[in-house]
């Protein structure tokens, strides 16, 4: 794709509100590129990971709210990023002398990943990231691991920015 030939291209306009949902959309023929307001500036442009030229406008200063506007080669659908992603069930934890290992479910058939967040202790609240892995994991082990230390760990799904909700959680005294 060339990004300076507008002619070639189609435009895909998204307003997204301050959380992330998407207002509106609407897709240009790539006959005329829209024109905006002065007063709208552009803050970040770039390709996405299906090399799609974007740019983020600031639309309306101080609301939150702003314009995304994709271009991609005429008479092909963009590729949309997932709206959501289900989370992981069933999480299980178990130790051996190797250290601790997590399985999971995979209910979700657009992730890009997984994050798995660890805090220590026996009753901790305050989960970290801990590692991130590629999609459709289901295992993950834990071998940095301090000898009857207890850990909890929780996973959840990832799809770009999108995330799900968090698996259960689950904790393991190591015996390593």
């Amino acid at each position: 794709m060339n990004p300076g030939n507008t002619n070639s291209s189609d435009v895909a306009t998204v307003k997204l509100a301050s959380n992330g949902s998407i207002q509106w959309s609407h897709r240009f023929d790539g006959t005329r590129f829209p024109s905006t307001p002065s007063s709208d500036r552009a803050v970040a442009s770039g390709l996405d990971r299906f090399d799609n030229l974007f740019s983020v406008v600031n639309a309306n200063e101080g609301t939150g709210n702003d314009i995304a506007t994709l271009r991609f080669a005429a008479n092909e659908a963009p590729q949309s990023p997932p709206v959501s992603v289900n989370a992981p069930s069933s999480l299980s934890a178990s130790v051996s002398n190797g250290g601790i290992s997590l399985r999971w479910i995979d209910n979700s058939n657009n992730e890009t990943g997984f994050s798995v967040e660890r805090c220590i202790g026996k009753n901790c609240t305050g989960f970290v990231p801990y590692a991130s892995l590629g999609a459709n994991s289901t295992t993950f082990v834990d071998t940095a691991v301090t000898r009857r230390t207890a850990y909890r760990y929780r996973v959840r799904a990832t799809a770009g920015a999108v995330v799900s909700a968090y698996s259960n959680v689950v904790s393991a005294t190591a015996s390593k």
